[in-house]
């Protein structure tokens, strides 16, 4: 019994030690040669398999590191900023540098009603990509062809408008929209004024020759323009 535990364990001794050579020497072989793994080039509209080889690796071109984008904010673009000229300012300059029908141009440039001014500067934000201004309630409108405004506005133009909610919104030179028996008009008011039915106002086109027919009441009033897009 003890001598067939005793070869038992020579013969494990002897597994051991031939597994340990083998892997002694697997560990310091190394190959003469590369190993020929065939790989796809592009040549013209052809593919042509290739062998790789110490050469073709050596050759191989390295890839640059792809650069990482910084994380940018779109920078706020201010304004430029301005300062508007007075009519005395404009009175006193000599036009007639330009040519002798200039020399009284300040008087041939009448004062003519305009829009207040209901957009600040600090409401418009304006970006390299878009540009954001701050109104409260806004609504895109579109036009007709009718050419009665022109040119401050025509067919395709968009503005933004919002709905006045008492009397004094509405301005002389404001461009407002009111609605008639024949539909939405929408046209630069001329005059404001009080009667006996109470608040109304005059409207003309820029383009028209004469003004619209009719005191046109408040609660006729649909929308005010506060921006213009072209």
């Amino acid at each position: 019994m003890n001598l067939k535990k005793r070869l038992i364990s020579v013969m494990l001794l002897v597994v051991f030690a031939l597994g340990i050579g083998a892997g002694a020497i697997g560990t310091n072989m190394v190959y003469e040669h590369p190993v020929d793994i065939p790989t796809a080039t592009v040549q013209g509209d052809n593919a042509v398999l290739t062998p790789i080889t110490d050469e073709s690796l050596a050759n191989a071109p390295v890839c640059p590191e792809v650069p990482v984008c910084p994380d940018i904010q779109p920078e706020v673009i201010k304004p430029p900023e301005f300062r508007e000229i007075s009519m005395q300012e404009v009175q006193n300059m000599d036009f007639s540098v330009f040519g002798p029908e200039y020399s009284k141009f300040p008087e041939l440039i009448p004062e003519r009603d305009s829009p207040g001014d209901y957009i600040k500067e600090y409401q418009i934000h304006v970006y390299p990509n878009q540009v954001v201004i701050d109104v409260n309630q806004p609504i895109l409108a579109a036009f007709a062809d009718t050419n009665s405004m022109d040119p401050v506005f025509d067919a395709k133009h968009n503005a933004i408008e919002i709905v006045p909610q008492r009397e004094s919104d509405v301005q002389v030179g404001d461009i407002v929209s009111y609605e008639t028996e024949y539909g939405s008009i929408i046209h630069r008011v001329k005059e404001i004024g009080q009667d006996e039915d109470g608040w109304y106002a005059i409207f003309q086109g820029d383009n028209n020759p004469v003004p619209d027919p009719g005191r046109i009441r408040f609660d006729q009033i649909n929308r005010k323009a506060k921006a213009f897009i072209y």
